[in-house]
């Protein structure tokens, strides 16, 4: 009998790449295991696509909200997971325990409860808090991870940007101009003039739209208009990972894309403004983070009505010179790769 590491993790997309160096660690505790994953079902499938999961169920389904109810249902899939159990992770909230109660029946392994936000926990990075609130397991740190992408979902992406009229063997910047939240946006106009110059130095240029970043791209298109910029919509997870790990560099904000951007090794910089980037930042060397004045907002409902988001105003040239930067950079990587092979 194969046993099971469970993983309950309903978090969003940023939240739920923050777990997976603490997913990569336990994977080396339990080599021989399989792993199922309770998450969002695009987030699911596409670690499991990626080998860091074994199969997973949707967080949202029967099956992980029977748990909450304090019951599970012979016969059922989670029945089977939990009946070959060896370990138990769910980073939620579970203020009445019941989850935990079910967990502890059903399981003869261990149970480990533990909201990543647990006033317990003394660690600062959100991945370190992760791999912390296992404390019963937990011996080694934590370090940064980047996906391993089936071919298939990188030959999608790249056929993507082809259908944008992006070659994916010249250099490609997507930037990512939205966030799930205005207030982690920077403005519009700084955007626009790093468009202008990286057009000018000759790059393939797109822009990424997710569902909440309409308003935003449509403002970074009116001043770029005749830059004819492309822009990616509606692109599911699998093809939004492949899409960005066909690219050369990407810019974005504290959002999901951009955990994603670095989780598939693209070179990244990303906008940090009233969220703590210490915190909240991917990690990686391929990874550079970017403030301008450190938020002066006492509550993020200040936040919410703060117009101007000085902690956000970094200057446009600031932001060009280090995307030439890191474009050199991923250019000396790729021709150093490149010259490895061949020997």
């Amino acid at each position: 009998m194969i046993r099971t590491v469970v993983i309950i993790h309903p978090g969003a997309l940023g939240d739920v790449l923050l777990a997976v160096p603490a997913i990569v660690n336990l994977r080396r505790k339990f080599p021989r295991h399989e792993f199922v994953l309770c998450a969002d079902r695009r987030i699911g499938e596409l670690l499991r696509d990626c080998g860091l999961v074994d199969g997973w169920m949707p967080a949202q389904g029967f099956g992980v909200g029977q748990l909450f109810g304090g019951y599970v249902e012979a016969g059922s899939v989670m029945s089977n997971w939990l009946a070959r159990c060896e370990l138990a992770v769910a980073w939620v909230r579970d203020e009445g325990e019941i989850l935990e109660e079910v967990l502890r029946r059903y399981v003869q392994g261990t149970v480990a409860v533990c909201s990543p936000f647990s006033p317990r926990l003394s660690s600062v990075h959100q991945s370190d808090r992760f791999w912390e609130a296992l404390d019963e397991v937990a011996r080694d740190s934590v370090q940064p991870v980047v996906l391993q992408l089936p071919r298939g979902l990188r030959e999608l992406g790249r056929t993507r940007l082809r259908e944008a009229n992006l070659d994916p063997d010249r250099r490609i910047v997507l930037l990512h101009p939205g966030s799930g939240s205005r207030s982690k946006c920077a403005k519009a106009e700084i955007f626009a003039e790093v468009i202008h110059g990286l057009r000018r130095d000759g790059l393939g240029l797109a822009l990424l739209e997710g569902p909440a970043d309409h308003a935003t791209v449509v403002e970074v298109s009116r001043l770029v208009r005749e830059e004819r910029i492309g822009i990616l919509r509606d692109l599911n997870l699998g093809l939004l990972a492949g899409v960005l790990a066909s690219a050369d560099l990407f810019v974005g904000h504290d959002s999901g894309a951009s955990h994603l951007s670095a989780s598939v090794g693209t070179e990244t910089i990303t906008l940090f403004g009233p969220t703590v980037a210490e915190r909240w930042a991917p990690r990686g060397g391929h990874v550079t983070v970017m403030k301008a004045d450190a938020c002066r907002c006492p509550n993020w409902e200040a936040v919410g009505h703060c117009v101007e988001r000085p902690c956000l105003n970094i200057p446009p040239h600031t932001l060009l010179d280090m995307c030439r930067q890191r474009l050199v950079r991923h250019n000396s990587s790729k021709i150093h790769t490149k010259r490895l092979v061949s020997h």
